[in-house]
């Protein structure tokens, strides 16, 4: 059986020497003029190892049909990755041509290297101050504002956090996939900033997958997770709480956490936490992933802080350039606490309404003879009967319409009293109501019974994570007794929630988590 797909020869790249990209430790990279077969018309570049190298092609190979195995099984997570990492693609081989898929039973085939995803213009740097162009490691990042606008960059907090956000997001969906990144640094992380930013993970085959390593797992000096084991999902969450540190200090080496601070309390507690020696109390990146929206969420409609973070001693803003083999590839072209959509009466039940008016945050519907806030003047609003949500802050992004018209009949639903048809919004396995327990679903609709929900706002929605989170924030009106756990006398109140959703049939509420919910009297 031969195997066309996964293996191509030099000699069938062209003239690939006379393209040279950069070399490093373990390599040398260069552009590929000829795409082999299936990669016709592609933009591709070739790693050939070093002959002192020591690589295990059979791991290599697990790594090529990796994402074509995850196409079938999830598309979604696919394709977000596919644009995030440049992942190796094919084998390039000398030696017999190969008759089976796994090169360790080729014993005439010698795998000298791979292709990958060649860096696109927009994950690199032109700028004469740095000598021409540069792959746009986020290292360059790390550096006083002063450096960064002298070569042409101009990152405001909120732009950081996207970024941030992004790669929390790139990195929990490969832990979900088993895929550990190990030298997770910013000297491997490339960004950009427009259109919107976005990170790029390069020397994918230095990631470790499903415990097994196609070279010697290796960490950037100054970037060291302080445990033996290296290469775990807690070695990641640790690299990445130094990131965000760095990355709002403005600074190279710093630990001090007070530029995080000024930005949100919870991302610096999570830095903190990150860096515990121990490394079973570290938190996940999933965590990270919320709490960066949340602090996105908090930031927008806000005027833009100045870029400056907290005076600290003058240092030399000269990022170290990635080593020319990271100038390669790059992509082408349960229990939780929810905020129900009213208030809900007394202990037990005052619990559930909180969960009830998260989920109603997350689920907004259309269409409501209430009024829907200042903002709702604005063309940018989702309808149906009893409610109507404002998603003019968010517009830009692409599921804006489709989140925004779930939450419009989510709550018109709750507001027009047909409480079966909004528990058709929520994820069979949401939590927040067991759509199987005629008792959960009374004691649900209890605790909305009297809620009314207006002035509806979809402030913010990321869809990069493992699920979409969107925030929402509102005006519950509902008799007394039934208002938050807190004060559950309150009549009026005015909520912020941010909701995690899932997509099956459409989106539908999935859990508010309890740090994701604020309220306050009208």
């Amino acid at each position: 059986m031969t195997v066309p797909v996964s293996y191509a020869r030099p000699e069938q790249l062209g003239d690939y020497r006379a393209h040279r990209l950069g070399a490093g430790g373990q390599g040398v990279v260069y552009g590929v003029p000829e795409p082999p077969g299936r990669f016709s018309g592609e933009f591709l570049a070739y790693k050939e190892y070093l002959a002192t190298v020591q690589s295990d092609s059979d791991v290599l190979y697990s790594m090529v049909v990796f994402l074509e195995e995850l196409g079938r099984s999830d598309r979604h997570d696919r394709a977000f990755l596919s644009e995030r990492l440049t992942w190796p693609l094919a084998m390039i081989y000398t030696g017999d041509r190969p008759t089976q898929l796994q090169p360790s039973l080729n014993s005439g085939t010698l795998v000298v290297g791979f292709l990958m995803q060649r860096l696109l213009a927009e994950f690199e740097l032109n700028n004469s101050q740095l000598g021409g162009a540069k792959p746009a490691g986020m290292e360059f990042l790390l550096n006083e504002d002063a450096y960064t606008v002298r070569i042409g960059l101009q990152v405001d907090d909120q732009k950081r956090l996207r970024l941030l956000a992004d790669l929390a997001a790139t990195v929990t969906r490969l832990h979900r996939q088993g895929v550990i990144v190990g030298d997770l640094s910013p000297k491997n992380v490339l960004f950009r900033l427009a259109p919107t930013p976005r990170c790029l993970l390069i020397d994918c085959d230095s990631m470790r997958l499903r415990g097994k390593d196609v070279l010697p797992q290796v960490e950037t000096e100054g970037w060291e997770a302080p445990e033996a084991a290296k290469a775990t999902t807690a070695s990641d969450v640790f690299k990445f709480g130094l990131i965000a540190t760095r990355l709002f200090n403005r600074d190279q080496h710093s630990t001090d956490l007070s530029g995080l601070r000024s930005i949100s309390t919870d991302l610096a507690t999570l830095a903190d936490s990150s860096r515990r020696t121990d490394p079973r109390g570290r938190p996940e990146l999933a965590d990270w992933h919320r709490a960066l929206e949340r602090a996105r969420s908090g930031m927008k409609g806000s005027q833009p802080r100045p870029q400056s973070v907290p005076p600290r001693q003058p240092q030399a803003p000269q990022p170290v350039p990635p080593p020319p083999s990271a100038q390669v590839p790059t992509a082408p072209a349960p229990t939780p606490s929810f905020a129900w959509g009213g208030c809900v009466a007394a202990t037990v039940v005052v619990l559930v309404v909180i969960v009830a008016i998260a989920v109603l945050v997350a689920l907004r519907s259309p269409g409501s003879d209430s009024s829907p806030s200042a903002d709702a003047e604005t063309p940018e609003r989702a309808e149906a009967s009893g409610a109507t949500v404002d998603y003019s802050r968010v517009v830009d992004e692409p599921e804006a319409n489709e989140v925004a018209d779930m939450f419009a009949r989510f709550y018109g639903a709750i507001n027009t009293r047909h409480y079966k048809r909004a528990m058709t919004h929520y994820d069979p396995n949401s939590g927040v109501v067991d759509l199987n327990s005629a008792a959960s679903r009374r004691e649900w609709t209890r605790a909305i019974s009297t809620t009314k929900d207006t002035r509806i706002v979809l402030e913010a929605l990321s869809t990069s994570g493992a699920r979409t989170l969107a925030t929402v924030s509102f005006r519950s009106r509902q008799d007394r007794g039934y208002g938050p756990a807190s004060n559950p006398d309150d009549t009026c109140d005015d909520w912020k929630v941010t909701y995690e959703l899932t997509h099956t049939k459409g989106y539908r509420i999935y859990k508010a988590p309890k740090d994701g919910v604020s309220h306050s009297p009208c």
